[in-house]
């Protein structure tokens, strides 16, 4: 065999090949669960202000978030003054 035999024998067509398309969905978090996730990992101390800016959220938003968790018992709220 020549050369270009040699090469072609080693070709395959990707034609009859099967294509599947595969779809993911990615779930966008709610506000509450970003911010679980944000007070964990803060070590559980965080800033309202900056908070609001990294959860690109409203300070409100936020408060009310964070109200909201603490009805559920899912967070406790301290103050610190």
């Amino acid at each position: 065999l020549d050369e270009f035999d040699r090469y072609t024998r080693n070709l395959f067509s990707v034609k009859k090949s099967e294509i599947q398309e595969v779809s993911l969905k990615v779930r966008k978090l709610s506000l509450e669960d970003a911010l679980l996730e944000y007070v964990r990992h803060c070590g559980g101390e965080i800033d309202l202000t900056q908070c609001s800016k990294e959860l690109d959220a409203s300070y409100d938003e936020v408060e009310k978030a964070l109200q909201s968790l603490g009805a559920k018992g899912k967070i406790k709220i301290e103050a610190r003054g």
